[in-house]
């Protein structure tokens, strides 16, 4: 009896001593993080190792939201079996806002920029008509777009305008209305220099001549030009010698009158026909009586500033077809 008393006293302290050896065992702690292991995967492989698991928090990050980015203790070391494993799961990346950095300078751009956390990469550039030489034309990704923190953002700069898109066809305003000229020159990007001269052929406040009639100029080309004053009164005033000449030729038949037709006098202002030039338009109508508005079309059989043709409008009034060519 005594025997199998101490045969069971010594069971159970080898049993005691089992357990304690079992508890007091160490073993390698698992890999659980960066691993893209959820919660109940980590979980799986640390009681699969002998080992109990705890969030112990959360964390931005680029690893998937919900994912193990780290653990305590690391993986490697070892630890008691049955001991818990801390670990911290991903909140995912963190993002920023992309600047808008248009109009600014490179320089300035990128101090923009990493001012939010992100990076500054390529620069590439392009023509512009609506962005000066070295500023931003836009970004990639855009701005105002959500990345996350540390991404690269691209710059696209302006090479300032294409040298082909400054370029100007020139036309002729010879014989037209300065403010067409000056119009056209304001459109284009164009200079002009103004002075004035009397004509016998061209109306006032019409265009005598031009520096420049045909081409192709660049933008900020100055073109000079003359406007008509009219005719110089100064020519009107008969001399001295005119009137000896009138008073000696009064009694006898004026041969030298000759009829403008004759003379090949092109003003029509007197003439069926019409007026066969702008210029000699405005006598005729005043002759007439009559209002008129003046067109101007291509024809390149008509000379530059010929009447191509008239008509007379229902209002009584004419129009008048110039030729530009």
């Amino acid at each position: 009896m005594r025997g199998w008393i101490r045969d069971r006293k010594r069971c159970r302290s080898v049993r005691r001593r089992l357990q304690k050896t079992e508890e007091e065992r160490k073993e390698k702690v698992p890999n659980l993080s960066n691993l893209g292991l959820t919660e109940e995967q980590a979980r799986e492989a640390a009681e699969k190792a002998g080992f109990k698991l705890e969030v112990s928090g959360t964390k931005k990050s680029d690893q998937e939201e919900g994912t193990v980015i780290d653990q305590d203790p690391k993986y490697g070391e070892e630890a008691k079996r049955g001991a818990t494993i801390s670990v911290v799961l991903s909140e995912g990346p963190s993002t920023v806002t992309v600047p808008d950095v248009t109009g600014d300078d490179i320089s300035t751009a990128t101090e923009k920029i990493e001012a939010e956390g992100l990076k500054a990469g390529s620069t590439t550039e392009e023509y512009s008509d609506e962005y000066d030489e070295g500023e931003v034309i836009r970004t990639t990704p855009s701005s105002g777009k959500e990345v996350e923190e540390g991404s690269t953002v691209n710059l696209v700069v302006s090479k300032g305008i294409d040298p082909e898109d400054e370029k100007v066809t020139v036309q002729s305003f010879v014989g037209m209305p300065e403010s067409s000229l000056t119009s056209w020159a304001k459109e284009n990007g164009i200079n002009v220099s103004r002075s004035e001269d009397y004509s016998d052929e061209v109306n006032e406040g019409r265009i005598i001549s031009q520096s420049l009639t045909s081409g192709e100029i660049s933008k900020d080309t100055t073109i000079s030009y003359v406007v008509s004053l009219g005719k110089d009164p100064d020519q009107d005033k008969p001399s001295d010698n005119d009137n000896n000449s009138d008073s000696n030729n009064s009694g006898g038949n004026n041969n030298n009158n000759t009829d403008d037709k004759e003379n090949g006098d092109d003003s029509g202002s007197s003439s069926t026909d019409g007026p066969k030039w702008e210029s000699n338009i405005d006598a005729w109508a005043k002759e007439k009586g009559v209002k008129y508005n003046v067109e101007y079309e291509k024809d390149t059989s008509v000379p530059h500033g010929g009447v191509i043709r008239y008509e007379e409008n229902s209002d009584g009034s004419y129009t008048f077809y110039v030729s530009i060519s």
